[in-house]
């Protein structure tokens, strides 16, 4: 293991010591019971109701996304501007993710691998954009009204027109610098070609929500009051 190799796994191990250390803090903070499990993500027993297995999304992410307190707490979130901020934040971050396997300064690699930090704002960009159309996009049926369901269905109908313009193209992106850095068949390669075409069919549907301005603050669900 060569010197960078060790600043590198450094760097990674220190990161995730705060973020334990972070998160360890933020759960004794927050809650009272259960801390162990929260720490972990899984909540209190019965707090998330039903995993629904198709949409991948756990009920009550749902109901707390489209519930009042989520729209007053997260109002700068869905505003349109903010929005479509979020999808231009996603498209930068695939482009990033490509360039971060160059072999050129400042490119933010991991040493020999041909993964870089700049994996980091995809996820963060597809949360985000995700959140800030409530879920909605990955949504079933039973949790949500019928102008919602069109909304969604809608949008799922423009994302599967888009993917069929964009994937081949990204794709060859990918594969372009797959063969320029000369990828191999590992675990490693094969799961770098096909991360950003995973998340760009899965943040897609929420970004031309999003785009749109559908699914905006202050909420959805709640027709407007008129002042008495």
């Amino acid at each position: 293991m060569n010197a960078e190799s060790v600043q590198v796994t450094l760097l990674i191990a220190g990161s995730l010591v705060l973020l334990t250390v972070a998160q360890i803090a933020w759960v004794r903070h927050r809650y009272d019971t259960h801390r162990v499990r929260r720490f972990f993500g899984l909540g209190a027993p019965g707090e998330f109701g039903r995993f629904h297995w198709r949409e991948g999304v756990w009920e009550g992410e749902v109901r707390s996304a489209l519930s009042p307190d989520f729209a007053r707490r997260y109002g700068w979130l869905m505003s349109h501007r903010t929005q479509r901020l979020l999808v231009a934040f996603n498209v930068a971050s695939w482009a990033l993710f490509v360039f971060g396997a160059a072999d050129v300064p400042w490119n933010l690699g991991f040493a020999e691998s041909h993964f870089s930090w700049w994996g980091v704002p995809v996820v963060l960009s597809y949360l985000m954009v995700r959140q800030s159309v409530r879920v909605v996009a990955d949504a079933p049926d039973e949790l949500i009204d019928e102008r919602l369901r069109r909304l969604r269905d809608r949008a799922h109908a423009a994302s599967y027109r888009i993917v069929g313009w964009i994937l081949p193209i990204g794709l060859g992106v990918v594969l372009g610098v797959a063969d320029e850095q000369a990828l191999t068949t590992s675990v490693d390669d094969v799961v770098f070609v096909f991360f950003v075409p995973f998340f760009v069919y899965a943040a897609l549907p929420s970004m031309v929500l999003a785009w749109r301005g559908d699914v905006a603050a202050p909420a959805v669900n709640e027709p407007a009051r008129r002042p008495a």
